[in-house]
């Protein structure tokens, strides 16, 4: 296959779907050939490229596709991945948010959306449970050390 442009990013590329971005860049009427191209474009990539690709990557448009695409994310999802620069589990939540959009106005696939916002809530309450510990201990740590500071200057 030749090389051609990507429309997005202007990254070249032989494949389908853009390597460097995750965008379409040519024409196909075989959508799940894109679609597992992008997959194993996803596999080889961590941390911000990731995140990136999840952000920006491509989304088929059957039902079929979608449900494909929301269950690749699913994994994604339950892993630490996150790092100083880059968060692709939230990149993943944000991805299978739009997947849920998608299928829900066909509303043909009302189980599927079910069982992702099922992930999706579990992501989200996990997050906020180690954010709230994570102040917890922000705040207990520095109280208790003025606490021990002023049993000693009192003692």
């Amino acid at each position: 296959m030749q090389s051609v442009k990507c429309p997005s990013c202007g990254a070249s590329g032989s494949g389908i779907i853009c390597a460097y971005c995750g965008t379409q860049m040519r024409d196909t009427s075989e959508e799940q050939t894109a679609l597992a191209e992008y997959h194993e474009i996803l596999k080889s990539k961590s941390g911000a490229e990731l995140e990136k690709l999840l952000q920006h990557g491509y989304l088929p448009e059957s039902d079929k596709g979608l449900i494909q695409a929301g269950l690749a994310c699913v994994p994604l999802l339950n892993e630490d991945l996150e790092t100083e620069t880059a968060d692709p589990a939230h990149a993943a939540a944000n991805r299978l948010e739009a997947i849920i959009s998608r299928l829900r106005i066909n509303d043909r696939s009302q189980q599927a959306v079910t069982e992702f916002e099922t992930h999706l809530q579990k992501f989200r309450t996990e997050r906020t449970r180690s954010t709230r510990i994570g102040c917890v201990v922000l705040v207990l740590v520095p109280v208790m050390i003025l606490a021990v500071v002023l049993w000693l200057l009192l003692r």
